[in-house]
């Protein structure tokens, strides 16, 4: 009886957490979402009204119809997608080589990569800006791309290898027999059974450079350049918060990732399990 008591007790308090966790994340996005719809009237009521009365679509006119919106959101779009396909593909061969070759330089090169991670990227800041400077690539998308897809290969790499280490040597030798070379073995064989795990590098390699906003003010000076956030960032001046503009663009920002990570939640799921299986 007081085991079972005691079993209730800890479902109940895990589902509490869960519940609490939950709402604590839902929350802000819904707040942002119903403000969009507010008009500047509702925005600044005392007490604030959590839903529109009326709903309104003001905000969203006047974020369309200024057209930054689409530029912003299609220079991040190009930017994220190339970077993730470059980083994808070379992180691939590289997890599998470190994945494989058991020998000491490759255990500190995976090190290195943990603490690679743990630098913070503001520090990169000015020898990226004197780099890119000297290289002519200074205000062009191609900085952004370049200065993003070795942070983004990090963690792929890091992710794919811990899974590759346990990926059943029979199906490479089944390839072997067959005749397979390395990069065949690799993108044939290997890749498409560890799908799971490279869709969770790609989502993070995604999230990374989508809402990367310090390197991208650094090194980008032009309005037609510029990504969503630092579009976003424009709606707060110096004596005024653009509060409407500002929610509208998040949330329609925000949609193709809750969109993408709730299609993908399965495989993020299970390929942040099976890269953690080994390490």
């Amino acid at each position: 009886m007081k085991t079972q008591l005691m079993h209730g007790l800890a479902k109940f308090s895990t589902r509490l957490v869960l519940i609490v966790v939950s709402v604590a994340i839902v929350f802000p996005l819904l707040w942002m979402a119903l403000t969009s719809f507010k008009s500047e009237i509702q925005l600044f009521s005392i007490p604030p009204i959590v839903l529109p009365q009326p709903w309104t679509l003001d905000n969203y006119h006047t974020v369309f119809e200024n057209g930054t919106f689409v530029t912003y959101f299609g220079n991040s779009v190009f930017i994220a997608l190339i970077t993730v396909l470059i980083s994808t593909i070379i992180a691939i061969p590289a997890a599998y080589g470190l994945a494989r070759a058991e020998f000491f330089a490759t255990k500190m090169l995976s090190g290195f990569i943990i603490f690679m991670r743990m630098v913070p990227g503001i520090t990169f800041c000015i020898p990226y800006f004197m780099l890119m400077k000297s290289l002519g690539l200074n205000n062009t998308r191609t900085v952004l791309i370049v200065m993003y897809v070795p942070s983004q290969l990090l963690m792929s790499i890091w992710l794919m290898r811990n899974y590759f280490k346990t990926f059943p040597i029979e199906l490479e030798d089944a390839a072997d027999i067959d005749g397979a070379s390395l990069l065949k073995k690799i993108f044939v064989v290997v890749a498409p059974v560890s799908l799971p795990t490279i869709s969770t590098a790609v989502l993070f390699a995604f999230m990374q450079s989508w809402n990367e906003y310090i390197l991208a003010t650094t090194m980008v000076r032009s309005p037609e350049l510029w990504t969503m956030p630092m579009g976003m960032a424009a709606y707060t001046g110096a004596f005024r918060i653009y509060w409407g503009e500002l929610m509208t663009n998040a949330t329609l920002y925000t949609i193709p990732v809750i969109i993408f990570t709730i299609f993908a939640q399965k495989g993020l799921v299970s390929g942040l399990t099976m890269g953690a299986v080994k390490s």
